[in-house]
């Protein structure tokens, strides 16, 4: 007898250890939101038309001038580029960027397992786990671009009101720095200050050039965090700002006024970013990828994210990788934020996963990105895999580059009575709606769940005059909607309805 069933699928993917457990939810994705509660594909993107960057790209800012122009900047490990109007033009300091090492540094006493290489004899250089990432930082002051990778460490300073300028060291600014953020109120802070990994130091207020320690006159101040330890990621989180130590201990730290200007105190984690960039502000709080899972900051507390992805994320994971490559980027015309990181074999970021903060579900993916910049109310999100800059939610088409795919999606095992059914399916009713070429579909299942395990697949079935066919059978199913064209689609996808006619149990 033929019986109608509903499959109803929530918004967002949920990874699971195992496939042959029974879950009406979807197991794994690709360039896919969900808009209304209904599968959608993402935006396409295509690629900027610049002439090539002569080192890798590391930071992408965005901003406005004091006359309402445009500009993107891109901070490359040796060079500095300023978009205005499609057009680049390099920008970086006549005295050189200091290039950060091809290699890791030289080991030492401590850094290996007892009985590690022989008396009098130089230790290997040190393994990923034992070297603090570089870190490069773009930020605004006023219309003017500030500037700073860890491996130079000066605070540079683009004069915005010409495009012939050059980056130029800040006057007075101290040497040697790590990073640097600008607060709300006006001053630039640095950590990892004058060389010291711990240190942290703020301007004068409104005036970048004025480090004047000692002046009772003069706003700008130092401090070191305690328990002392050098600074590895810092972000802005609001108007505080958070600041992760190599002991894994978090700070926040906050503008409280005169005679201080800031104060710094302990947060309640021991769970730092798992690398420099894999932190970034929200409207619901700082947000950040750790070792064991995603954390927010927000109203002074820290507290786990919960993420139905995380397995999915540690099972495919280079840490070691991750510790230099992964990053955040925000596309807040979707609520959306995205990790990238790296797979196990790849040199880069090659995977992703998407939180969509307003509604709270998540998505997985493959895509090649390395940094980016949110989209602005008048430009479509920005990134780049570190040698070409590709325009988000923008195109016709997606530019794929080896190993990304067009937009499918894949549920968790479907099946009967706990699966003690045999079952045949016959015909299926998708809710599908809007554009519906390009579409198939795709039924995997097996006969058997131990032993000589029997998995079958239906092949891809074309969506046709409002149903799809399949007639397979078996025990445990999983359905695939794949889009099979290069082009932006705009379909969607809500529940379904399929025939099923049970064969027997066990």
């Amino acid at each position: 007898m033929i019986e109608p069933i509903s499959i109803e699928l929530p918004a967002g993917v949920f990874a699971a250890p195992t496939k042959t457990s029974k879950s009406a939810n979807w197991l794994e994705t690709n360039l896919v939101r969900w808009v209304n509660g209904k599968l959608s594909p993402i935006g396409g993107w295509s690629k900027a038309s610049y002439p090539p960057t002569a080192s890798p790209i590391m930071a992408v800012h965005r901003w406005s001038l004091n006359n309402g122009t445009r500009v993107i900047a891109y901070l490359c490990e040796a060079h500095v580029y300023v978009d205005v109007g499609g057009e680049l033009t390099d920008i970086s300091p006549v005295a050189p960027l200091v290039a950060p090492s091809t290699g890791y540094v030289a080991g030492g006493y401590g850094d290996f397992g007892y009985g590690v290489g022989s008396y009098g004899t130089p230790r290997p250089d040190k393994q990923a786990r034992f070297v603090i990432p570089e870190c490069y930082t773009l930020d605004n002051w006023g219309q003017n671009l500030l500037v700073m990778t860890s491996t130079d460490g000066r605070l540079l300073e683009w004069d915005a009101s010409s495009m012939a300028n050059k980056c130029e060291a800040v006057e007075n600014a101290p040497i040697s720095n790590r990073t640097f953020v600008v607060s709300p109120y006006r001053h630039v802070i640095l950590f990892g200050m004058g060389g010291v990994p711990g240190d942290y130091g703020w301007c004068d207020e409104e005036d970048n050039t004025n480090w004047d320690f000692a002046t009772v006159s003069s706003k700008a101040g130092k401090n070191n965090i305690q328990p002392a330890s050098g600074v590895v990621s810092v972000s802005k989180s609001g108007s505080e700002v958070i600041v992760f130590t190599e002991d894994n201990v978090g700070h926040v730290l906050n503008y409280i006024g005169l005679p201080f200007i800031f104060s710094m105190d302990v947060i309640n984690v021991e769970s730092a970013p798992l690398s420099v960039d894999s932190i970034i502000d929200t409207p619901g709080g700082c947000v950040w990828a750790s070792s064991d899972g995603f954390w927010q900051y927000s109203a002074g507390s820290a507290v786990p994210l919960p993420s139905s992805v995380w397995t999915w994320i540690k099972d495919r994971m280079d840490k070691d990788v991750a510790r230099f490559k992964a990053s955040f980027v925000t596309v807040p015309d979707f609520s959306e934020l995205y990790f990238f990181f790296p797979a196990f074999g790849e040199t880069t970021n090659s995977h992703y996963v998407s939180w969509n903060y307003k509604e709270n579900w998540w998505s997985t993916g493959k895509m090649r990105r390395t940094c980016g910049a949110k989209s602005s109310f008048t430009g479509y999100p920005i990134m780049s895999d570190g040698t070409d800059v590709y325009i988000h939610e923008y195109g016709d088409v997606y530019a794929l580059q080896p190993g990304e795919e067009l937009p499918w999606a894949k549920t968790h095992n479907i099946n009967f009575s706990g699966g003690a059914s045999m079952l045949t399916v016959g015909r299926m009713l998708p809710d599908i709606g809007d554009d519906t070429t390009g579409l198939e579909f795709i039924l995997d299942y097996s006969l058997f769940r131990s032993g000589q395990k029997v998995e079958m697949t239906s092949g891809p079935k074309e969506f046709s005059r409002g149903i799809v066919g399949f007639r397979d059978t078996g025990r445990d199913f999983q359905m695939t909607v794949r889009q099979n064209v290069n082009e932006v689609l705009d379909w969607t996808m809500g529940n379904n309805m399929i025939e099923v006619v049970r064969r027997g149990r066990l």
